[in-house]
């Protein structure tokens, strides 16, 4: 039997390709589910963020490798990244998710208390 997630009953959905705005979505509707009164401004940055990442990197494989399983090289009209501002935006979406996470388990351990 498949475990379902405890906060919200539903079954985990199993995602087969590391396409990122799928994810996104189903995150961002769990969180607004959970907790309508938070402020959108941060995860409507967040969305902006992946949407664009997703957009560059469809299948989350240009960052990782330099070629693709043919041989057809990544990003191949791509001269300049500034990794110094990907880095600063890596780290403020990072936070804020990582915030979200603690935020999630701290609600599924006192349950009982939502």
């Amino acid at each position: 039997m498949p475990v379902r997630l405890q906060l919200t009953g539903l079954e985990p959905k199993n995602y087969d390709k590391h396409t990122l705005m799928p994810m996104w979505s189903e995150l961002r509707k769990l969180l607004k589910e959970l907790a309508p009164e938070q402020s959108e401004a941060q995860a409507i940055a967040a969305h902006g963020f992946i949407r664009q990442l997703d957009d560059v990197d469809p299948d989350s494989m240009a960052f990782r490798y330099a070629t693709t399983k043919k041989g057809k090289k990544h990003l191949s009209d791509v001269t300049h990244i500034n990794i110094r501002h990907l880095r600063d935006v890596l780290n403020s979406v990072f936070l804020w998710l990582n915030g979200a996470y603690s935020w999630l388990g701290e609600m599924e351990s006192n349950q009982q208390l939502y």
